[in-house]
């Protein structure tokens, strides 16, 4: 994650966010970040624990924050098989690779956005609290 000194995140208010990403360190750091901002987190290390834990929590989870690029099942799976059960759920995606990569699969998306690693703390933050307002 980038710091940003002289922009300011924005708190959440004890929303639940699944956080997927097969990075150990980004995981962790993120979830601290997302939890001093005030969020509650459910960490998972791929998509297909990411898609069991969204089973068993689905009517807690506010906002879905997922690495594209994992091994089991990748984001973009995930965002599909989720969207079966709830289609107006904000996912936000991360990547290191370029977008176009993404191609065709997530343009359909709604309530959707995809943001480049490493990710700005300040600019995480306003997404999220943009998306969650809006859903």
């Amino acid at each position: 994650m980038k710091r940003e000194s002289d922009e300011e995140a924005v708190a959440g208010s004890g929303q639940t966010v699944l956080l997927v990403d097969d990075d150990a360190g980004v995981l962790g750091t993120v979830a601290e970040v997302l939890k001093t901002l005030g969020y509650l987190v459910i960490e998972a290390s791929n998509g297909a624990i990411a898609l069991d834990c969204y089973r068993e929590h689905q009517d807690e989870i506010s906002i879905v924050l997922t690495d594209m690029v994992m091994p089991v099942m990748g984001g973009v799976e995930l965002v599909q098989q989720i969207r079966q059960a709830d289609s107006d759920l904000p996912v936000i995606m991360m990547t290191g690779y370029d977008f176009s990569s993404c191609g065709e699969e997530v343009e359909r998306f709604e309530h959707f956005a995809l943001l480049n690693k490493p990710v700005a703390i300040y600019e995480l933050s306003r997404l999220m609290d943009q998306m969650l307002e809006s859903s």
